[in-house]
């Protein structure tokens, strides 16, 4: 009785190694699988920020165009006033030239 309760006995350390064994390498394979998850996220993560980086980015560009154009529009207008009081100038003298001319 007492050999075979011995072998057994073995029998069952054999066993719970085993089992300790699977589990060592189940639990291997879950931290493996939480590292590649984590790089997976922290690289998402990265990818959003950038994502983030470039629309703030294309934002700026844009309302820089904007402001440029109304800065050239605004330049635009100021010679276009600028022209017309030069030619109401010119309309003058020519007025008093002839004016002169005709006294």
């Amino acid at each position: 009785v007492k050999e075979e309760y011995e072998a057994m006995l073995l029998e069952s350390e054999d066993q719970f190694k085993d089992m300790d064994k699977n589990f060592e390498i189940e639990r291997q394979k879950v931290e493996k699988l939480r590292s590649e998850l984590n790089q997976i996220t922290s690289h998402a993560e990265k990818q959003e920020e950038l994502r983030q980086i470039e629309m703030k980015l294309l934002e700026d560009t844009v309302a820089a165009a904007n402001l440029q154009a109304e800065t050239k529009e605004r330049d635009l207008i100021t010679t276009a006033e600028e022209l017309r009081n030069e030619r109401e100038k010119v309309f003058k003298l020519d007025a008093s030239i002839k004016t002169i001319e005709t006294a």
